[in-house]
């Protein structure tokens, strides 16, 4: 593998020469490069024949580098990294000429790079399908949230009543305030706005807080039970999670309200995706008070309306709902494995630490 100790770019790349009129002129097979911040993790492989302007360079690779390894090249992160560090040595927002070709890099044999830009670029393609699966997902989701809970939607439903939240709720209450002084490092789950998301009903936990409450009736009070529907009241406000069957014992603090609901006549996740929804999300919109803190009591989470089908198509709009969601959550998790498997084969293959075979 050859080792490039110097100007690269200026070694492996022929600039296309002729300004005109502050623009330049490209062909297929150069590459693109944006050398304007905040754009400098931008770039394309030129396919076709054009003129671009003074805020694009045109970098033509020489013969000996495959055009899609310098492209792979430009969008990797040690040159971002470069990029942006060379591009605030001055108040000017570019990078200019010279100061892109004192990027060091190595150059393996051509035929690897073809091997190596065909990997990476297999691994877009999969990022890119991924990523049209999740706006698929996304968009029919949102379709069927304006279906179901739009409120001249539920209005016109036949079989639909309306209802307060406090006359189908056997209890509605918040948390504890105070009970920072609990925390340990092993105890019960203790709950916080953070650990509610607007992505979807489920609980995160990859910041959650534990507690060893003191006895008597405030813990009692407070204390979750599965299906409980939880309702951000402060800052934030209307953002709705459901406590799962597998949880056990945990707490919310004052931020938060508890609806313990009438499982009889609700399905907690339905009226979740509800108040979830543009029907729900008004609401909270009209509650809060413009100008001053965000914030709801509890009689106001009370007064919150729901339109209820029988409980039969209940579960199954909520079913459905869930079955979307969880669908968009494997795209979600797949896309952040191919993310992160291109990151380290960018950087391994790029740095020449892993060969690829020709």
């Amino acid at each position: 593998m050859e080792s490039a100790t110097g100007r690269l770019l200026e070694k492996a790349t022929a600039s296309s020469q002729g300004a005109i009129s502050g623009k330049y002129k490209f062909r297929p097979g150069d590459v693109l490069y944006s050398k304007i911040r905040p754009y400098l993790r931008k770039a394309v492989l030129a396919d076709f024949e054009g003129l671009c302007s003074a805020d694009v360079y045109p970098l033509r690779p020489r013969q000996n580098i495959h055009p899609s390894f310098l492209l792979a090249l430009i969008l990797s992160d040690p040159f971002s990294v470069f990029a942006e560090s060379v591009s605030m040595r001055s108040g000017f927002p570019k990078i200019n000429r010279c100061e892109l070709a004192e990027f060091c890099a190595v150059l393996p044999p051509y035929i690897e790079q073809a091997r190596i830009a065909e990997v990476l670029d297999t691994l877009d393609k999969a990022i890119q399908g991924t990523k049209a699966g999740i706006l698929k997902q996304g968009a029919v989701y949102l379709g069927l949230q304006e279906q179901f809970f739009t409120p001249s939607g539920v209005r016109a439903r036949l079989g639909w009543q309306e209802a307060q939240l406090e006359n189908i709720a056997e209890s509605i209450t918040s948390g504890p305030r105070g009970w920072a002084t609990y925390y340990a490092d092993e105890g019960d789950y203790f709950l916080r706005i953070g650990n509610l998301t607007r992505k979807h009903l489920d609980l995160r936990f990859d910041d959650v807080v534990k507690v060893k409450p003191p006895g008597g009736a405030e813990g009692v009070r407070t204390a979750l039970a599965p299906g409980d529907l939880l309702i951000s009241i402060t800052a934030d406000l209307g953002i709705i999670g459901v406590v799962p069957d597998w949880m056990g014992v945990a707490y919310i603090n004052q931020h938060i309200a508890r609806a313990r609901l009438d499982r009889t006549k609700v399905n907690p996740r339905f009226l979740g995706y509800q108040l979830s929804g543009l029907i729900g999300q008004k609401q909270f919109y009209r509650l809060n008070d413009v100008g001053a803190k965000a914030g709801l009591n509890l009689p106001a989470v009370g007064g919150l309306k729901a339109w209820l089908p029988p409980l039969t198509d209940q579960d199954r709009i909520a079913s459905t709902l869930d079955g979307i969601q969880q669908a968009l959550r494997q795209e979600e998790a797949l896309l952040s494995k191919l993310k992160s498997l291109k990151a380290g084969l960018s950087s391994d293959l790029l740095t020449g630490r892993v060969r690829i075979s020709a």
